[in-house]
C-alpha cells in the first residue's frame, strides 16, 4: 500500500512526506526494506541517518549530501545540481540553528532570520533556484529517514527544520519512520505543548500506520523461539511438558505484541541456553524467567527477594504464625514495579509458581528440578551450577556406573567427593539428591551397597543429627542395604562385618523408620538380625546396659516376636543382681527432639511400655521402693544432665509403681 501511494506521485509534484508509524519493534525497518523492494525502478533513493549527526549543522550537512548521492552526475543538469546543492548547504545550514520552534512554519519569518543573518543575502532565492534545478531534472527522489525517535529532543527539532526548511524541493520526497508516542514525549520535553499533533501533521502529510500483529503471528513466532532451542538443545519433551509448552506459548503470544520483541526473546533465550545444562533445570521455567528477564527487568530483580513468599504465598508474621498472601496482594506488589504487562507478568509468576493464582486461576503444573524448588532455585539466576551445588547430570550418571558395576568411574568419583565434602551443607545436598534418584528403585547392586559402606567409614564418628550429611547418609544406606537384603546380593554377615554391632543397631532402627518399605518387608529385613540381640538380652542385659543398647535391643525384639517375647526378660538378672535395677530404669529415658521455629528443643521421655514389659509388676513393687525419692512433677524434663536424668528416671520409676 505504501509502495502504490509512492509510485503514484507523478514527476515535478511538490515535496511530499510520507511516514511510517509504528511503536519501537514493531517491523518499520522490515516495511521500509519491503516498500523499498515494491517500489518503481525509477525512484532515486537515497538514505538519511539523522541520529549520525553531530550536531545541527552536521544534520542539514547530513541530510544534503542524502539528497546529493540520490542523484549521480551523468550529464550537464545533473552536475549543475550537484553543485547548486552545494552552494545550498554552505548558505542555509549555518543558520538553521537560529530558526525558532515557533516561528519554523511562518515563511516570512524564516526568511527575515535569514536575510538578517547571512547580510540580506536572498536565501529565498538560492532555495528557488535549487528547486528549478531539482524540477527540471525530471527524477523522483525518495529520501528514507528511519529511527528518528531515537534523535533526542534537540535533534529531533534539527531534523524537522531541516525537512520543512532545507529539503521541500519538487520530486524530492520522504518516507520516515518514528513512534509517535515517542516524538510527542520529545516535543513535550521541548515546551512543543498543545500542538503537538498539529506540529506533527504539518511535517506529515500522509502517515501509515502499522497494523498490530496478528494473534496467530504472535502465537507461531513464541512456539517458533521455543522450537529453536529445543532443536539446538536436543531437549524432548515429555508428553506432560508437551502440555506446560503449549500453556507456556498461550502466555508469551498475547504478551509479546512486536516482531522485535519476538525477536529479542528468542535471541536472549537462545544466548542464556548456552550456558545452562538442561538436565540440571527445567526448560520451559528457563524460558518463562527469561522472559522476565527480557521484558520485565524490574520485576526479575525483584524476584530472587521474594523467594520464600512466592514459593509458599505466606510471610511470616511471627514464629508461630505465617500469613497467607493474597492475590489482590500479589498484583499491587508486581504493578508497583512498573511492569510492561501486568496480566503476562502474573501468569508467568502463577505458571511457575503453584501458589500464584491469577483471576482465581493457577497456571502451574508439577514437574522436576522447577524454579519453585529451593534447591533448584538459585540455578535459574547464576545461569550454571555453583561450586557449593551439585549437579543432577554428575548424581544420575554416578549412580547408573555404580548400578552396572563400574564402582571406579569419573562420575563416580566426583560423586564421592562431593559427598565425602567438608562442607556439610553440600555433602548433605549430595546424599539427598542421590537418595531422591534411588529412592523408587526396587533393586541395587553389590558395587553400590560398598560405595556407601566406604562413605560412611569416611563419617565415621559423625553424629547423625537432624540436616547434617550423616543423618541422610544413614536414611540412604538402610534403603540400599534393605534393598540388597531383599533381593539376595547382600547378607546379613556382610553387615554386621561392614557396620559392627552399633552400625547395625542403628541400621536396623533407619530401616524400621522408611515408610517407603512393606511392613512384611520390614519384619523380614529385622528378623534376619534378630538370633544376636535376642541372646544378649537373655544372656548379658548388664552389658548391654553397659553399652547403652539395652532399651534398643528390646525395642527390637519387641518389634520382630511382639511385647509378650520380652515380658519379664529382665526378672533373671535383676534377681541375681538387684542393685542393677537403678541402671536399668535409667536406661529406658530417651532424649525426644521437637523441632520448631525456634530451633531445636530436647525433652526427656520415659520408655514406660517397655519398661512394664520387661521388668514384671511383681519384681517392679519390690525393687522400686530401692529407689531414690523424686517427684515427676518437680523435674525439669528439658534439663538434660546426668543429674537431673536419673531423678527424672527414678521419679518415672515411681510414679509407674
Amino acid at each position: 500500500m505504501v509502495a502504490d501511494q509512492l509510485n503514484s506521485v507523478s514527476v515535478g509534484r511538490s515535496s511530499t512526506v510520507f511516514g511510517l508509524v509504528g511503536p519501537w519493534g514493531s517491523g518499520k525497518t522490515s516495511v521500509l526494506n519491503m516498500v523499498r523492494q515494491s517500489l518503481s525502478a525509477d525512484w532515486n533513493i537515497a538514505d538519511f541517518s539523522p541520529w549520525a549527526a553531530p550536531d545541527s549543522k552536521g544534520l542539514a550537512f547530513e541530510f544534503l549530501a542524502s539528497l546529493a548521492s540520490a542523484i549521480r552526475p551523468s550529464d550537464q543538469k545533473a552536475r549543475a545540481w550537484k553543485k547548486s546543492i552545494a552552494s545550498y548547504a554552505q548558505l542555509g545550514t549555518p543558520f538553521l540553528d537560529l530558526v525558532p520552534v515557533v516561528g519554523l512554519f511562518a515563511s516570512r519569518s524564516v526568511d527575515r532570520a535569514l536575510g538578517m543573518v547571512a547580510g540580506g543575502k536572498p536565501w529565498k532565492a538560492e532555495f528557488d533556484a535549487v528547486s528549478k534545478l531539482t524540477k527540471d531534472l525530471g527524477k523522483r527522489v525518495l529520501i528514507i529517514a528511519d529511527d528518528i525517535d531515537r534523535l533526542d529532543s534537540e535533534e529531533l527539532l534539527g531534523f524537522l527544520k531541516v525537512v520543512r526548511l532545507l529539503g521541500r524541493f519538487p520530486n524530492v520526497h520522504y518516507l520516515i519512520a518514528y513512534d509517535q508516542g515517542t516524538i510527542e514525549d520529545l516535543l513535550n520535553s521541548q515546551q512543543v505543548h498543545g500542538q503537538r499533533a498539529s506540529f506533527m501533521e504539518k511535517i506529515v502529510q500522509y502517515p501509515f500506520e502499522l497494523p498490530a500483529m496478528a494473534a496467530v503471528d504472535r502465537r507461531r513466532m513464541a512456539r517458533e523461539a521455543l522450537e529453536s532451542v529445543l532443536l539446538s538443545k536436543r531437549i524432548t519433551l515429555s508428553d506432560d511438558d508437551q502440555a506446560r509448552a503449549s500453556e507456556l506459548i498461550g502466555i508469551l503470544g498475547p504478551a509479546m505484541t512486536t516482531p522485535r520483541s519476538h525477536a529479542r526473546f528468542g535471541e536472549q533465550l537462545l544466548a542464556y541456553s548456552s550456558t545452562v545444562n538442561f538436565r540440571e533445570v527445567d526448560f520451559l521455567d528457563f524460558a518463562a524467567l527469561t522472559y522476565i528477564r527480557v521484558v520485565e527487568h524490574a520485576l526479575f530483580d525483584s524476584i530472587p527477594g521474594w523467594e520464600q513468599e512466592l514459593r509458599t504465598s505466606t510471610r511470616t508474621a511471627d514464629v508461630f504464625e505465617a500469613q497467607k498472601i493474597k492475590e489482590a496482594e500479589w498484583i499491587d506488589r508486581v504493578g508497583k514495579g512498573a511492569v510492561a504487562d501486568l496480566k503476562a507478568a502474573m501468569k508467568i509468576l502463577s505458571f511457575l509458581f503453584p501458589s500464584i493464582t491469577y483471576e482465581g486461576l493457577t497456571y502451574h503444573a508439577d514437574h522436576v528440578r522447577g524454579l519453585n524448588e529451593e534447591k533448584y532455585f538459585e540455578r535459574y539466576f547464576v545461569l550454571g551450577i555453583a561450586s557449593n551445588d551439585v549437579e543432577d547430570e554428575l548424581v544420575e550418571q554416578a549412580l547408573v556406573d555404580l548400578a552396572d558395576g563400574e564402582d571406579g568411574s569419573e562420575a563416580v568419583q566426583g560423586l564421592a567427593s562431593k559427598l565425602d565434602a567438608a562442607s556439610p551443607d553440600l555433602a548433605a545436598l549430595a546424599y539427598e539428591k542421590s537418595l531422591e534418584f534411588r529412592r523408587s528403585s526396587t533393586s541395587t547392586a553389590r558395587e553400590l551397597v560398598e560405595f556407601l559402606f566406604a562413605r560412611l567409614q569416611k563419617r565415621r564418628g559423625e553424629e547423625a543429627s537432624f540436616g547434617s550429611p550423616a543423618a541422610v547418609l544413614w536414611r540412604w544406606v538402610a534403603h540400599e542395604i534393605g534393598l540388597g537384603l531383599v533381593g539376595g546380593v547382600l547378607q546379613p554377615a556382610r553387615v554386621e562385618e561392614a557396620l559392627g554391632e552399633d552400625g547395625t543397631m542403628q541400621f536396623l532402627l533407619q530401616h524400621n523408620r522408611d515408610r517407603s518399605v512393606s511392613k512384611e518387608e520390614r519384619a523380614k529385613i529385622l528378623g534376619m538380625f534378630v538370633p544376636p540381640f535376642e541372646r544378649r538380652v537373655k544372656d548379658d542385659p548388664a552389658g548391654l546396659l553397659k553399652e547403652q543398647k539395652l532399651r534398643i535391643s528390646l525395642a527390637l525384639l519387641a518389634k520382630v516376636n511382639g511385647t509378650a517375647s520380652i515380658n519379664g526378660v529382665l526378672d533373671r538378672a535383676l534377681r541375681a543382681t538387684p542393685g542393677l535395677f537403678a541402671e536399668v530404669v535409667e536406661a529406658f529415658v530417651w532424649v525426644q527432639e521437637w523441632v520448631g521455629a525456634g530451633g531445636v528443643s530436647p525433652e526427656l521421655t520415659f520408655d514406660e511400655e517397655l519398661y512394664t514389659a520387661s521388668v514384671s509388676a511383681e519384681l517392679r513393687r519390690e525393687l522400686v521402693v530401692t529407689l531414690p525419692t523424686a517427684d515427676l512433677e518437680h523435674v525439669d524434663d528439658e534439663d538434660l544432665s546426668p543429674e537431673n536424668r536419673e531423678r527424672f528416671a527414678m521419679a518415672a520409676a515411681r510414679r509407674v509403681g
